[in-house]
């Protein structure tokens, strides 16, 4: 460790990059105060997600609170289900951090939850899936605000500068209170908006908003076409092009750099060259051009080019010619690819079937994409993101640095003829019948497979759609299954679950979310979720359970270990909740998600609890109407579209 310690600071940061941000968070600890700066130096630049719900060892994305307080000022974001929100330690909110991202998720419960005791600024508030009205008044310092699948909401404040919507049903009337202050508006696909008096936008991202200002817009992505013939400050411009007359030439654009353009279905895409879009001094100033429905003839005026995306009518060879600082190329053609230029460390290809075949031979490439394909040949050493979907075959496999694999077709990957030590990250749906890796992975996604026999070893492993006939063997720190149909009978070693239970679970588990379905992979009336069915499980932390049918009694309870800290029953199908722990006060938090038409019955006594655990959420809360209020200082600049 000395050793290490007296490397050169890039050196040094250099290694930290290899390994997680909790992990270099218990490094910190493990070092502080005497070596613990260069530590706090790499954190200074990162961001550290926290989360106040129990964490499995090693958990490789999160901390939690007790090892934040033990870190330097730091960037830090907070993943707040929004029942756990009484978890969240006043000391927390009393101090001052380097930035302040907070993820408030879930429906909430009507009670006002009141931000107002925090006292650190809140740079970045994130708002995903509030099924009811709610408001949000923002402080007196630069906030960003995210709202994802919200229905109703309304958002106040002076300094509220990024005002960000993600939500494909939204009524463009429910987008409620803009304030005047807000530079950056992201709006879902459609929504129209009129933008008049917001005379501070700088960058518009969404369908229809109209009435922007052009004359000090930085960034532009949406359907429409600049009006004015002077675009002072316009850097970054993406639009749908329904005007075949559209162009550049007659604009002022000084500053543009990083040009989008897709033509609408009825221009006819075999007569558009960029020539009719820019100047030569226009073209020269380009660092990025993605034109996926032009033809790019000539790219000697293009000196600054980096990114380039286009369509071609030839085939594709070393040859092509393009700017020198060209690094990335995406190409859209019905021809196929005999080779690539060299200086190319990044190629997608989009063909149009089986007769566009692919020959790469590469020194350099590092990343290959490849869609709608024939036979695919690859010999690139220093290759280490590979995605394929819907080709036809692989000739030739030489890509021996691979870390990232990702591949959807109908045929199989070859992996008992290729060999892939770096191989870290998987993504897979083919249609092999069986797949036994031994290499350990970091990621492993597998997709609508059908598979006689499965093994796999992973840190994080993921299945949907996918069906195993032969009892399956995954072995990994967390394990993820959605509409997946197995036998009853399974061998998974994981610390954490999410699965459709299936009768069973590992004695080994710290983390549990139970989803209930129906019918088991026989067709046959699935079990319910027996009483004793976390009997033997030592570690565990956290149960969630969705859905599940349950048949717990006074005299038959549902028993939860000793080791449970977290315990939440989500829509559980029962007349009344029964439950028995072991040792009540290790339970730090308790919920009870139910609707009206189905809230069971229920008493302290028959949740086995003598006193309320720290964060206790009583299902009378839950579902009932109002407003949510986000209690921070009111601001007075609203807009009301």
């Amino acid at each position: 460790m000395s050793l290490f310690l007296k490397l050169p600071e890039e050196i040094f940061h250099s290694a930290l990059s290899f390994v997680d941000i909790p992990s270099v968070c218990r490094l910190y600890v493990a070092l502080a105060p005497r070596h613990g700066q260069m530590v706090a130096d790499y954190l200074a630049n990162k961001t550290i997600c926290v989360s106040p719900n129990a964490l499995v060892t090693g958990d490789p994305d999160y901390i939690g609170f007790a090892l934040l307080e033990q870190l330097p000022p730091c960037h830090v974001k907070v993943v707040l289900p929004v029942f756990s929100h009484q978890l969240v330690p006043e000391w927390f909110k009393r101090r001052r951090f380097t930035s302040v991202h907070v993820v408030l998720e879930g429906n909430p419960p009507s009670m006002p939850f009141d931000l107002n005791s925090w006292q650190m600024h809140i740079d970045t508030l994130e708002v995903v899936g509030f099924g009811k009205e709610f408001e949000y008044h923002c402080g007196d310092d630069e906030t960003r605000v995210i709202l994802k699948e919200c229905d109703k909401f309304s958002i106040t404040g002076g300094s509220i500068t990024s005002f960000e919507v993600f939500n494909d049903e939204v009524d463009p009337e429910e987008i409620g209170l803009v304030p005047l202050s807000t530079q950056k508006l992201i709006l879902p696909i459609g929504t129209a908006y009129n933008a008049t008096e917001l005379s501070n936008l700088k960058h518009v991202d969404g369908g229809s908003i109209y009435n922007v200002p052009w004359s000090q817009l930085q960034v532009y992505s949406g359907t429409s076409a600049p009006q004015v013939s002077h675009l002072p400050e316009l850097r970054e411009f993406n639009s749908v092009i329904n005007d075949d007359s559209f162009t550049f030439k007659s604009k002022n654009c000084p500053k543009l750099e990083k040009v989008a353009l897709r033509q609408a279905m009825h221009i006819h895409a075999s007569t558009s060259n960029i020539s009719e879009l820019f100047t030569e001094s226009q073209m020269a100033q380009l660092v990025s051009l993605k034109v996926p429905t032009y033809s790019v003839l000539d790219t000697t005026p293009l000196i600054n080019l980096q990114e380039l995306r286009m369509r071609t009518d030839a085939v594709i060879t070393e040859r092509l010619p393009l700017p020198p600082s060209v690094t990335t190329l995406q190409v859209y053609s019905q021809w196929s690819v005999e080779g690539i230029p060299a200086q190319l460390k990044t190629f997608l290809f989009f063909g149009d079937g089986d007769e566009c075949h692919v020959s790469v031979n590469s020194a350099n490439l590092q990343y290959f994409d490849a869609c709608f394909a024939g036979d695919v040949s690859l010999d690139c050493p220093r290759l280490t993101r590979l995605s394929m979907s819907s080709i036809i075959s692989i000739l030739r496999l030489n890509t021996p640095n691979l870390v990232s694999l990702t591949f959807n077709s109908a045929t199989t990957f070859p992996f008992d003829k290729n060999h892939f030590p770096m191989l870290a990250h998987l993504s897979l749906g083919d249609s092999r019948t069986e797949l036994h890796l031994k290499q350990h992975l970091k990621t492993a996604d597998l997709s609508f497979m059908r598979l006689q026999s499965l093994s796999i070893i992973a840190d994080e492993v993921t299945l949907l759609g996918c069906r195993v006939v032969e009892e399956p063997k995954i072995s990994a720190r967390n394990i993820t299954l959605k509409s997946c149909l197995f036998p009853n009978t399974h061998q998974f070693n994981c610390r954490q679950l999410q699965y459709f239970f299936d009768g069973s679970i590992p004695s080994m588990l710290q983390n549990v979310t139970i989803w209930w379905h129906p019918y088991d992979s026989e067709g046959k009336p699935s079990k319910s979720v027996p009483p004793d069915v976390f009997v033997g499980c030592k570690h565990l932390q956290s149960v969630t359970i969705h859905l599940a049918i349950v048949d717990w009694s006074e005299n038959n309870r549902l028993k939860i270990p000793a080791s449970v800290k977290q315990l939440s029953l989500v829509h559980v199908q029962s007349k009344e909740v029964w439950l028995e722990f072991e040792n009540e006060t290790t339970l730090d938090h308790f919920e009870l998600v139910a609707s009206d038409d189905d809230l069971p019955k229920w008493s302290m006594s028959s949740l086995g609890l003598t006193i309320k655990p720290p964060s206790f959420i009583k299902p009378s809360f839950l579902y009932s109407h109002g407003h949510i209020t986000f209690q921070l200082n009111r601001g007075d600049d609203l807009h009301n579209p």
